[in-house]
């Protein structure tokens, strides 16, 4: 099926008027520009600066050199019977999510700031009768090979009073 073509007939747009949605016609509205140019400069700022300020980034994920030894903090509940295992921060709730994350902030934290998570911690899990901090280094012999638990030291301690 073709379409006809009318010849003859034109737009016209009359002389001095204004496109919608744009200032001078064909070039967005000052605001918007500014906006994007914004938006831009943070996002370059974020990568530059490594901040993360959530929905920006600071692109860690694929600029962090990838060595065989890996550092890892971790979290551990002992109930009363003296048993260690992983705590749960997910079952603790929304707002121990991301506890793992600020372990090493906290190793090096006021005893009054770590006592103030202890204290959380052990509020949200009932059944941890003290929490331990670990600071953990893991290496891989081969590339792909699993990591083997190379040394792990206790950081701080959490206890119930």
């Amino acid at each position: 099926m073709r379409h006809r073509v009318r010849t003859g007939a034109t737009s016209k747009v009359p002389a001095g008027s204004v496109r919608e949605g744009t200032a001078d016609g064909g070039r967005p509205r000052r605001a918007v520009r500014i906006a994007v140019y914004a938006f831009l400069v943070a996002i370059v700022l974020c990568g530059a600066l490594e901040i993360e300020a959530w929905p920006l980034s600071a692109f860690r994920l694929f600029s962090t050199v990838r060595t065989g030894t890996q550092v890892r903090w971790e979290l551990a509940a002992v109930d009363d019977a003296g048993l260690e295992t992983p705590a749960d921060v997910a079952a603790m709730g929304r707002g121990f999510r991301q506890s793992v994350h600020l372990l090493p902030t906290l190793a090096a934290a006021s005893a009054a700031e770590q006592d103030q998570a202890c204290e959380d911690w052990l509020e949200a899990d009932r059944g941890a009768r003290r929490m331990h901090v670990y600071r953990s280094v893991y290496v891989a012999e081969q590339p792909g090979a699993p990591s083997v638990l190379q040394s792990r030291a206790q950081q701080f301690v959490c206890e119930r009073p």
